[in-house]
């Protein structure tokens, strides 16, 4: 058995993990990932030291599909692990810490209580004086303003709520649908928007439907734009 047969049987798996979560199969999808996860390290253990870049691109998605399949310790561990590597290239260094520092705030969220709704919305800044995980503020500020006023118009429709001309919407859409600002996966200036669940959904019955619906929109509407 050589690598190459170890990732293509990842590739497999990672395949039949996206058909899968499409169709809303999280659990399915889940074990999928996780079997690409496994695939894929093993075919970590058999490339040649001696092909730094094939080990670098492989390592980065082992780790990357153990944490698509929910296990955090077991991406965590291999990651650190290719981080010891002293074989591993400087482009997957820089990737690998930053899915260890995601993977570190997925605990921090997990240990607070605050869940999300599925899927996210990456944002990338480029261009200019930006640079990897820098860029000038004023920039950043107006992108994250610009998504935030596109995020909650893309609520109100869903919602049918009266066309607002102006001002911030409702308190109860505010408390209800809470964007976040996380860390995204390696890029030159990149964040990704995540949506809290609402806490309360009994008492807003509505927000069940339209929380699992505004990042597909989202992305839908980017995608129009």
């Amino acid at each position: 058995m050589t690598w190459i047969n170890k990732h293509k049987e990842s590739e497999h798996f990672a395949s039949e993990a996206e058909v899968a979560k499409r169709k809303g199969q999280t659990e399915k999808a889940r074990r999928l990932y996780h079997a690409a996860a496994e695939a894929d390290a093993a075919a970590l253990s058999l490339i040649q030291p001696d092909k730094e870049r094939t080990l670098g691109v492989i390592a980065v998605s082992a780790v990357s599909l153990f944490f698509k399949a929910d296990t955090l310790e077991a991406a965590e561990r291999l990651a650190f692990s290719a981080l010891a590597d002293e074989k591993m290239p400087k482009f997957a260094r820089n990737q690998l810490q930053e899915i260890v520092q995601t993977i570190w705030n997925e605990k921090i969220f997990k240990a607070s209580g605050v869940e999300f709704v599925k899927g996210e919305l990456v944002v990338s800044v480029s261009g200019g004086l930006i640079a990897v995980g820098a860029a000038p503020l004023e920039l950043v500020h107006r992108k994250v303003d610009e998504i935030k006023n596109l995020f909650f118009r893309t609520v109100e429709m869903l919602l049918d709520s009266p066309i607002r001309r102006r001002g911030l919407p409702s308190n109860v859409i505010r408390d209800q649908f809470r964007p976040w600002i996380v860390q995204a996966p390696a890029g030159s200036y990149q964040f990704a928007l995540r949506i809290e669940k609402p806490r309360q959904m009994k008492l807003f019955p509505r927000a069940t439907a339209a929380v699992e619906q505004v990042t597909k929109k989202l992305l839908n509407i980017v995608e129009v734009s």
